[in-house]
């Protein structure tokens, strides 16, 4: 099992009186955190069983210099990767939320799983992704990568990539 304890990360603020240089006018604070292998806080631990690599990123932007300074937007992201089980390993993961006075609230969650079963020699693949936005839409994908070969115990049968919407 991999711990992670190498704590890596980055804080920027930026106060800009007008918009220039890609730089909105405001307080802009960002923050990244990058967790390597190690040992971890328990906090982290209880939410994720076998973390191997995890980022945080924060982005807060607060238009103090603008006509409504109320007009606050924030965007949090998880990313990384953790074994579920021993057969259950989320290769990939991302989750992240948006939301800002002005801008519908969302909620986004995509992963790519490698499930490993006794019975085949490689592990099946599947990406999968789902989004929400606040008051519009809802959305999921779900993808094979790869091929499933013998599917059930089927030696007749193999199943390519297939997408589920």
């Amino acid at each position: 099992m991999h711990e992670l304890n190498a704590v890596h990360g980055t804080v920027s603020f930026t106060v800009a009186t007008a918009n220039a240089g890609g730089a909105r006018k405001g307080l802009a604070l960002t923050a990244q955190v990058q967790l390597a292998a190690g040992t971890l806080c328990k906090a982290v631990r209880t939410v994720i069983a076998s973390p191997e690599s995890l980022t945080f990123n924060l982005n807060l932007f607060v238009p103090i210099f603008d006509a409504d300074p109320a007009a606050i937007s924030l965007s949090l992201t998880e990313s990384g990767s953790f074994r579920l089980t021993r057969s259950i390993h989320f290769q990939q993961f991302q989750l992240s939320l948006n939301v800002g006075s002005g801008q519908q609230t969302s909620i986004a969650l995509g992963a790519q799983v490698a499930i490993t079963l006794a019975q085949q020699p490689q592990p099946l693949v599947f990406s999968v992704s789902g989004k929400w936005v606040e008051g519009t839409s809802v959305s999921f994908l779900g993808q094979l990568v790869g091929q499933w070969a013998n599917p059930f115990g089927a030696h007749w049968l193999a199943i390519n990539s297939r997408r589920w919407r």
